[in-house]
């Protein structure tokens, strides 16, 4: 929607706190953009509240979860933040049902 109606971010990288400020700046002629805007960015806000929400229930279940130390073993790769490393250890299972890695 902003592409289309000329509203370019020169920004580094979207989504950061320099973003957000950009965002509250934007305006729109007509009424009915204004509200579809303000409606795109409400439901931005929900989905990042949402996540957090889930994230933190991850958290706390994580504490009593036989597994915690291997969540921790692999966070320590490159590339494996908290919820990717429960998300595969939760798929996966028991690490020693395999013969070979």
């Amino acid at each position: 929607m902003l592409l289309r109606h000329g509203h370019h971010y020169n920004g580094k990288s979207s989504w950061t706190a320099a973003h957000e400020r950009h965002l509250t700046r934007v305006r729109f002629e007509h009424p009915a953009q204004q509200i579809a805007f303000d409606e795109y960015r409400l439901a931005v806000r929900d989905a990042s509240e949402h996540i957090e929400r889930l994230t933190q229930s991850l958290r706390e279940q994580c504490e009593r979860w036989r597994m915690r130390d291997v969540v921790k073993a692999l966070m320590c790769l490159r590339g494996f933040a908290y919820v990717a490393a429960i998300t595969l250890l939760a798929e996966l299972g028991d690490l020693n049902r395999f013969d070979h890695p």
